[in-house]
């Protein structure tokens, strides 16, 4: 199992991955308490000029949560920390914009089965590709593949290792 620091929000994210972030929280948030989130998600989207992303999104959570093999720690919107999956799932996007989708989907298998990690992947691609159209960078991206590098099995450190070489 890996294990990741926990990261204060201010100190550590882009307005972009807190963005993300804040968008996966409030889905969580309205699943937890049976209400719909689909107006903050909407605004959330609305201000980054990507509202197609909101299916995308919502289909990406939902993959994750049918298909997690363990409880996935997300928190509150209104906690200033990350969790360790809260920092994984920010990785996984960031990773799907450096083009590694093979890594990051296996990211996604570190709490999901195989079927489900495949299907939130592309998902997450899909917002990534929306974002970036958008004129959004996800900046957290290098940072991603080092930090998963140094945290993980050998099949994904050595894809990691061969994209830092260049």
């Amino acid at each position: 199992m890996r294990d990741f620091p926990v990261l204060e929000l201010r100190d550590e994210l882009s307005w972009l991955d807190g963005t993300l972030l804040a968008a996966m929280r409030a889905w969580v948030l309205g699943c937890k308490r049976g209400v719909p989130a689909d107006l903050p998600i909407q605004m959330i989207f609305a201000n980054l000029r990507t509202p197609e992303a909101i299916g995308h999104l919502d289909r990406f959570m939902r993959a994750l949560s049918q298909g997690c093999t363990r409880m996935i720690e997300i928190y509150c919107t209104c906690e200033p920390l990350l969790s360790s999956d809260e920092v994984l799932l920010l990785d996984a996007f960031a990773m799907m914009q450096e083009g590694m989708h093979d890594a990051a989907t296996a990211l996604l298998r570190t709490f999901a089965s195989s079927e489900a990690a495949h299907a939130a992947s592309g998902n997450a691609l899909a917002i990534v590709q929306v974002l970036n159209d958008a004129g959004h960078t996800i900046a957290r991206g290098p940072a991603a593949v080092e930090r998963q590098a140094r945290s993980s099995d050998e099949p994904f450190a050595n894809i990691a290792k061969s994209k830092r070489l260049h």
